[in-house]
């Protein structure tokens, strides 16, 4: 495996912290409760799968996002291409 990478099947105290703390550096402010517990769990799912190094999570976790962020520019785009597009949110 990679430098930084060894599967945990447990969270130890410390881990939980290292969490805790990546999570808070790469949520944004604005984040609501349901993206804040998204993140996590990719976080936690990320470190289980053997991303267990601070730097290793948070590459992960900032290659997600990135991916996630432009699915949902892709996602609003086709949206905007339909006819009678509103802007308003799918109901």
């Amino acid at each position: 495996m990679p430098d930084g990478f060894s599967a945990k099947e447990y969270l130890e105290p410390e881990d939980i912290t290292m969490l805790e703390r990546i999570l808070e550096k790469l949520l944004p402010a604005s984040a609501d409760a349901a993206e804040r517990e998204w993140l996590a769990s990719l976080l936690i799912a990320a470190f289980q799968n053997g991303a267990t190094d601070e730097a290793a999570l948070v590459a992960t976790m900032e290659r997600k996002q990135t991916v996630s962020r432009v699915g949902r520019r892709k996602e609003l785009d086709a949206r905007r291409s339909l006819p009678g597009y509103s802007g308003a949110p799918p109901s």
